[in-house]
């Protein structure tokens, strides 16, 4: 039986990568593009040495769990609510898998440790995985579309860093700064990712003032600014907020800012952030 070990290898990495991408986007986990693509390597590397001479034991069940075990803690080790990340990915590490072994049955392909063995057959299962991703993204869309006010991807970019996280449009959200423009509320953690050099913990965020002396060391001048908010039964209160130098919300580049409050935004986790529908461009 012939294994073609660089096919073997860039099968396992592209769709592992999907894996983990479509991992962070049902569990509303903020991701990193270097840690999935770590993570990826890591599982297409396991694919890879269950075939050399030798190491044939490592198929065994209880490996496989703790390699996908390994993925999911090298993309995502450290985020909040982890293991419900790590179910997630095991959940759609089911789907995918079955998905695949069906569609890919149907036309006849050899598997050998769970692993397509021929090159003729790389390709069949390369187009099943993405038609099962995509089918499984598709899913989850169209039930966040089901949701009041919806959610959107945002992506921000600030000093070489780049945080990705959800956001629900939020009617409610009609903050703004002095030049008008909109203002995207999110947990704090989001701006701590942004911004690591600044050293931000939840008190700065409760303390704003406080905040906006740590910001302020590490940004340019302009970056940074206290936006005025106004609640029922609390009054003028402060936001600590910066000015990425990007901000793309479903995949469409704004002009906004990005403020961090002490609070989760979301009791469950579903989300990381407060987006006006204009903000979105609905």
């Amino acid at each position: 039986m012939i294994v073609y070990a660089d096919a073997l290898l860039a099968l396992n990495l592209l769709l592992d990568y999907c894996l983990l991408r479509l991992t962070a986007q049902v569990a509303a986990c903020p991701f990193s593009r270097p840690r999935l693509g770590l993570g990826a390597l890591f599982g297409a590397l396991y694919a890879l040495l269950i075939f050399l001479p030798g190491l044939d034991w490592l198929a065994a069940w209880p490996l496989r769990l703790l390699s996908g075990a390994g993925m999911a803690a090298i993309a995502f080790y450290g985020t909040e609510r982890f293991r419900r990340v790590l179910g997630a990915f095991f959940a759609l590490t089911a789907a995918l898998g079955g998905g695949v072994l069906a569609l890919t049955g149907l036309g006849g392909a050899t598997f050998l440790r769970g692993t397509v063995t021929t090159g003729a057959d790389f390709l069949a299962v390369l187009a099943a995985g993405s038609c099962c991703c995509a089918a499984l993204g598709w899913l989850f869309r169209r039930r966040l579309s089901r949701t009041v006010g919806g959610m959107a991807e945002v992506r921000v970019k600030l000093q070489g860093e780049t945080v990705t996280f959800r956001a629900l449009v939020d009617t409610g959200n009609t903050l703004t700064d002095r030049r008008n423009r909109p203002v995207l509320v999110a947990d704090w953690r989001v701006l701590r990712r942004l911004l690591p050099r600044a050293g931000l913990e939840q008190a700065d965020f409760a303390a704003p003032e406080r905040g906006f002396a740590k910001a302020l060391a590490a940004l340019p001048p302009g970056r940074v600014q206290l936006v005025v908010y106004h609640t029922v039964g609390v009054g003028q209160a402060l936001l600590l907020a910066v000015e990425p130098e990007e901000i793309w919300v479903d995949g469409k580049r704004r002009s906004m800012l990005l403020a961090g409050t002490a609070e989760p935004v979301s009791d469950g986790g579903d989300y990381q952030g407060l987006v006006a529908p204009e903000g979105r461009g609905a």
